[in-house]
């Protein structure tokens, strides 16, 4: 009996294996096939960090535009390197007069709790100054398409961030309201344009008639600051240029957690590019994206597969280059290095939430990855929890088609459904 047991377990051991040989190759086949019929560039790495085995590796080392899986690299490096409270206000309390300046906390009216720095104000009795200083960076960073100036997803990088450095305005039966209410006196309705806000002011167009809420982002100052500022806590917030140095106190804002999440989940372009400023200000005393950037890669992943050309925070620049076997290995990093329900909970989840709500539907949810996405370029890298459950790490890579980005997302469904169901 226990001789017949053995043969039994070892028969299904063999046909597991079979199985997955045979998804494997299929997969491998597929990928080649694609390739000779198809004009655009595709890359694929699976892995599983538990047998440090690599099952599939197709244009693994190729260099990609990677979009939003920049992100995956952002959140590494500010979670190693920041604490676990965003610092959301600095602050000099002298005789008869509060001075104040900002910390690149991009939480400040942005959806997340606001309370503590709000009442902080508003219950100050003495006069507030804004010390009128700056991030390092230019507001938009290096390979960021100008013309997206208008877009939502591309706010500027700021010192003392609020709203998300975005406004929001519609129209209801010729009426127009805006958040920041401030805004409403700077939007001109017309019968039709093409265009929400100018190049160069804070001036902004909604079309008569248009039923959904623009956000659009503004030109940011201290001024402007200031300005918004006082209108939220009804008191006048004046800016003063910086004569000396002052002995600040910090007052906490929210949870790192928060940030990270919000992230990750929606793919929050704002929220990158501001953690790598708080990260930059950590390691060098410099509001800059740049030097975050050289401290992560000289630090923490001084060991990547291929180095990556790494210029921002968010993956909106065209300039960035990282291979798949790059993602695989940052994933497994963070495997190894965060627990996985913890780890997992920073991730879209297939079929239920933010970027990927819509995809990866499953009884039971087994993808939970960062998309990355630009005109002509998508690409999906994250865990994979087969039905046997076991933990994969993928990364797929599709850079420069000019099919349907739906037919794109319908390829690597495919493909990791039938890994989740063979693996």
């Amino acid at each position: 009996m226990l001789k017949y047991r053995f043969k039994l377990l070892y028969l299904l051991l063999n046909v597991v294996i079979l199985t997955s040989c045979g998804t494997t190759h299929k997969i491998k086949s597929n990928l080649k096939h694609s390739n000779k019929e198809s004009s655009f560039f595709k890359g694929f790495v699976l892995y599983n960090p538990k047998t440090k085995k690599e099952i599939i590796n197709y244009n693994g080392k190729k260099y990609f535009t990677p979009a939003s899986n920049t992100k995956l690299f952002t959140f590494y490096t500010a979670y190693k390197t920041l604490q676990d409270s965003v610092v959301g206000l600095e602050y000099y309390k002298a005789k008869d007069s509060l001075l104040i300046k900002g910390t690149a906390d991009p939480s400040l009216l942005y959806g997340f709790e606001s309370t503590k720095i709000i009442d902080f104000l508003k219950n100050e009795t003495d006069s507030i100054y804004l010390l009128d200083e700056s991030i390092v960076d230019m507001p938009y960073g290096n390979g960021w398409a100008w013309d997206d100036y208008q877009d939502y997803y591309m706010p500027e990088k700021s010192l003392f961030p609020i709203y998300g450095n975005i406004v929001k305005f519609s129209i209801k039966d010729s009426l127009v309201t805006s958040t920041p209410s401030y805004f409403n006196q700077n939007i001109t309705v017309l019968d039709s344009t093409s265009f929400s806000r100018e190049l160069t002011e804070n001036i902004f167009y909604i079309q008569n008639g248009h039923k959904k809420e623009n956000e659009v982002p503004f030109i940011t100052s201290n001024k402007l600051v200031a300005e918004l500022l006082s209108e939220q806590i009804q008191k006048t917030i004046k800016v003063i240029p910086t004569t000396k140095k002052y002995d600040f106190k910090i007052l906490k804002s929210i949870s790192y957690n928060e940030l990270y999440k919000q992230m990750l989940v929606v793919s929050d372009n704002f929220i990158a590019e501001q953690l790598l400023l708080q990260v930059g200000k950590e390691v060098s005393n410099s509001y800059s994206v740049k030097a975050a950037i050289e401290y992560s890669l000289t630090n923490y992943l001084q060991d990547l597969p291929q180095k990556p050309r790494w210029v921002d925070g968010s993956g909106l620049s065209r300039y960035n280059l990282f291979s798949p076997n790059d993602f695989v290995y940052l994933l497994d990093k963070m495997f190894h290095e965060i627990s996985l329900p913890k780890l997992l909970n920073y991730f879209p989840v297939g079929g239920e939430s933010g970027t990927l709500k819509n995809s990866y539907g499953n009884e039971k949810p087994y993808v939970f990855a960062k998309t990355g996405s630009l005109s002509n370029n998508y690409n999906l890298s994250g865990y994979l929890i087969t039905k046997k459950g076991t933990v994969l790490i993928f990364s797929y890579m599709n850079n420069h088609y000019q099919k349907s980005t739906s037919t794109i997302k319908s390829d690597i469904e495919k493909t990791l459904k039938s890994i989740y169901n063979h693996f």
